[in-house]
């Protein structure tokens, strides 16, 4: 019986390995569950975008765009979903289309996506907004920066 299920396991992450499973095919595969931490109004409102992200893509991987990755980060701030898959929608968008990403961070001011742009991506947000980061580390204290 456990010959079985490891067979079964091993089959199924071959299968999920095989399909090429990316981050994009995570979040079309995503289905939000509310943290007994986050209050129900920012969990309807990621689970929203999450939603709209999947229709807008067509579910489809490769019709991601740098809109999308700035939306998933906002979804996934707003979840509390983990630190890394908010870094992650972050760096997808930075790698899709930099200037694009500078011109959204430029665009919605003092956002959390900033505050983390900041602190994860120095080098990117320094050469995005001409002028050096001066905030205090202990703004990062928190895990989401909420």
């Amino acid at each position: 019986m456990k010959t079985i299920f490891r067979i079964s396991i091993f089959l199924c992450f071959t299968n999920i390995f095989s399909q090429g499973y990316s981050f994009e095919n995570f979040v079309l595969s995503y289905s939000p569950v509310q943290k007994e931490a986050v209050a129900d109004k920012k969990f309807r409102y990621g689970k929203m975008i999450i939603e709209n992200t999947k229709e807008d893509t067509q579910n489809n991987p490769e019709n991601f765009n740098v809109a999308d990755y700035w939306n998933i980060a906002i979804a996934f701030i707003s979840l509390q979903e983990d630190k890394e898959n908010i870094l992650t929608a972050i760096r997808k968008g930075i790698e899709n289309d930099a200037d694009s990403f500078c011109n959204y961070s430029k665009s919605m001011g003092n956002s959390k996506v900033e505050m983390l742009l900041k602190a994860n991506f120095t080098d990117f947000y320094t050469g995005c907004t001409g002028k050096e980061t001066n905030l205090s580390s202990s703004i990062y204290d928190t895990e989401y920066c909420i």
